[in-house]
């Protein structure tokens, strides 16, 4: 019996550690999303800065010479450094159930010609092609046109980086449940099993 006891007593110290544990856990996942925003905060103040001053820059700079170049690729390099650090802002947003949608009209041609232009210098660095291929009629549809715009620019960015000397495509297309948005491109690809993996969490192909 004085076994039982004891073996009743360490079994309730064990589910006690773990309720605290897990308690704790808890507690520490619920002030994510506002160490997330903070950080954000603090990362998101210095790139700007570093985009104004190198707006300034630019207009002193001869257009056509290797400082306006260098000035460029910085002002890219950091505007995609601003773009990611807005997406981590949105996950945690997604986490903390706060993420809240604005549903409008929205001309998906013209959202597509918007990233092509802004990704243009990213795409070409590598040597690449961008081409938008919007189908003929009405290719307006009713979303939130900066999610919509935010996941363009992340197919597109995304090509672009496993593409060199290639073609990515754009393409938007009505059909008969509304409008299709597709990105090809001509890059390395990746295989069926790791097509399987790609959609779960940190995971990446190599």
């Amino acid at each position: 019996m004085a076994a039982f006891d004891a073996m009743r007593a360490e079994l309730r110290r064990t589910l006690e550690e773990a309720e605290r544990a897990r308690s704790a856990a808890a507690a520490a996942n619920g002030q994510k999303p506002s160490f997330v925003h903070g950080m954000s905060h603090e990362l998101r103040t210095p790139l700007t800065a570093i985009l104004g001053y190198t707006d300034l820059l630019l207009d002193d700079a001869p257009p056509d010479g290797p400082v306006a170049e260098d000035l460029r690729r910085i002002r890219t390099a950091a505007t995609h450094l601003l773009g990611l650090i807005n997406d981590v802002l949105d996950l945690a947003r997604v986490e903390a159930g706060q993420m809240t949608l604005t549903v409008a009209p929205v001309d998906v041609r013209a959202v597509a010609e918007e990233v092509a232009a802004e990704l243009a210098p990213v795409v070409g660095a590598r040597g690449n092609t961008l081409r938008v291929d919007a189908g003929p009629g009405d290719l307006t549809v009713g979303t939130d046109r900066a999610r919509l715009r935010q996941i363009l620019v992340n197919l597109v960015g995304n090509a672009a980086k496993f593409t060199d000397r290639g073609t990515i495509q754009l393409a938007v297309t009505a059909d008969g449940e509304g409008v299709a948005v597709r990105v090809t491109d001509t890059g390395i690809g990746f295989d069926p099993a790791t097509a399987e993996r790609l959609l779960q969490p940190y995971v990446r192909a190599p």
